[in-house]
């Protein structure tokens, strides 16, 4: 519940309160000595600052929880972290880095999770379309908004839509680029992810420009 409550707030542009919640569960869960409450909110944490635009302190995050996670044998919720990790150095550039986490988050996404499952192929959709193979990000990217099309998973969704637009605009499919863009915006703006439909936002306005 705190970690929910704490990410609401940042998706409403409210980061340091955000913060100040998941630092005063972590305080708790370290009195307690409780591993996986810890590194929840670890992840917690990482998240935030993904939300807030900061992959480097994400990044700081998600190692320290990535090291408690290996050391307790969370092999599931270390496949989470690398995901998180790997936008987070993604957004860095650092695209080498990325795929090998990309690999860690595939090989620990349980084949009928559709969240962990989309993530992985959107992220490695992200990974080629950094290096230019356009056609291989488009492929993985379709696959992912495919598989949660039947969900109500709408950030995910919205992120993986992102991903879909960037890959198509490489491929030089403007309009559809545009057209994902678009769709992502809407479904930040319905859960009222301020931050994440500001980023939205302005890559369909790149989009729109070169139509």
């Amino acid at each position: 519940m705190l970690g929910t409550l704490a990410l609401f707030r940042a998706m409403q542009g409210r980061f340091e309160r955000g913060r100040q919640l998941i630092a005063q569960g972590r305080e708790l869960m370290e009195s307690l000595g409780h591993t996986n409450p810890l590194v929840a909110t670890m992840c917690w944490r990482g998240e935030l600052e993904l939300v807030a635009g900061d992959p480097a302190a994400a990044e700081a995050m998600l190692n320290e929880a990535r090291r408690h996670a290996a050391v307790s044998g969370m092999v599931e919720t270390g496949a989470i972290i690398a995901a998180l990790l790997a936008r987070a150095l993604l957004w860095q550039g650092r695209d080498t880095e990325a795929e090998e986490l990309v690999d860690v988050a595939r090989a620990g996404a349980p084949p009928d999770s559709r969240s962990a499952q989309a993530r992985w192929r959107s992220l490695l959709a992200a990974v080629h379309t950094a290096r230019g193979q356009a056609d291989d990000a488009v492929a993985f990217a379709a696959h992912a908004d495919l598989l949660l099309r039947p969900t109500d998973l709408l950030p995910l969704r919205a992120d993986v839509l992102t991903d879909l637009a960037s890959a198509l605009a490489a491929r030089g499919d403007t309009t559809k680029a545009t057209r994902a863009a678009e769709h992502a915006l809407a479904l930040h703006t319905k859960k009222g992810n301020i931050a994440a439909a500001q980023r939205a936002r302005n890559t369909w306005a790149a989009l729109s420009a070169r139509t």
